[in-house]
């Protein structure tokens, strides 16, 4: 057990790089900045968090779009980065290291899933830290919805981790992939608007404007997206057990 804990707490530095940490900070203050307008006193902290991450109803707010894209894109592309440099060097060292590829890919697994818990945690305690500095007046009423948004952001954007692991083990394509995931979120997000059916499309279940216009509650996205994510680890693991880590690159 302690071997694992110490690959897990090496992948997590790995993907927490003095780089990648400079540019979350850098990410989150600009986000609040373009939220700054949007907050006024008397708001709790939920309230704040809520309506800095809400995303997108639709891709007519370019503003919108694109500062929810920059860290949900951010967040997939660094642990991307990692994914394939596990696949391109690291594995050499830490498959003879762990005997078994399945125990290889679980550290990975968790690996992904603590980077999107404390991306968003880091990312409210720098909301935290900015709403204090430039001295809005907030309360601290709802910290269990706190939770509940953090919580979801992290699912959902698991979620679409394991999807880009999936796509990039078949298409072997690290930027192909990448792009190839924002396109379809994009595409989810219109069809979502014009057919209503965003409480259907996994895509948009950690959107939280989603939620409020569609009226489908946290606990519907939680099961949906376990579910899905559980079926994706299913098809990635096949993969993993059957081809050659080594090769899969090339």
């Amino acid at each position: 057990m302690k071997r694992y804990l110490r690959i897990i707490k090496n992948n997590l530095r790995s993907v927490f790089s003095i780089g990648s940490l400079c540019c979350t900070v850098i990410i989150f203050i600009y986000i609040f900045v373009v939220k700054f307008n949007s907050i006024s006193d008397g708001h709790s902290f939920s309230e704040i968090i809520n309506i800095i991450f809400r995303g997108p109803s639709n891709n007519d707010n370019l503003i919108e779009v694109f500062t929810w894209g920059l860290y949900q894109f951010f967040l997939i592309y660094i642990i991307g980065n990692f994914f394939f440099k596990e696949l391109d060097r690291r594995s050499i060292y830490t498959l003879p290291r762990l005997g078994n590829k399945i125990y290889w890919h679980i550290c990975l697994q968790i690996t992904s899933f603590s980077v999107c818990i404390i991306y968003f945690i880091f990312g409210t305690s720098i909301m935290f830290i900015c709403a204090s500095v430039i001295n809005i007046n907030f309360n601290l009423n709802g910290i269990s919805e706190i939770f509940k948004i953090i919580g979801l952001l992290s699912l959902s954007s698991y979620y679409l981790i394991t999807l880009y692991i999936f796509i990039s083990l078949v298409s072997r394509k690290h930027n192909q992939s990448f792009l190839v995931l924002i396109m379809t979120l994009f595409l989810s997000i219109t069809l979502g608007d014009i057919l209503k059916i965003d409480k259907y499309l996994p895509f948009n279940q950690g959107i939280l404007s989603k939620h409020i216009i569609s009226n489908f509650s946290y606990q519907w996205s939680f099961l949906f997206l376990a579910l899905i994510i559980i079926v994706n680890l299913i098809f990635i693991n096949r993969i993993i057990v059957k081809r050659d880590l080594f090769q899969i690159l090339h």
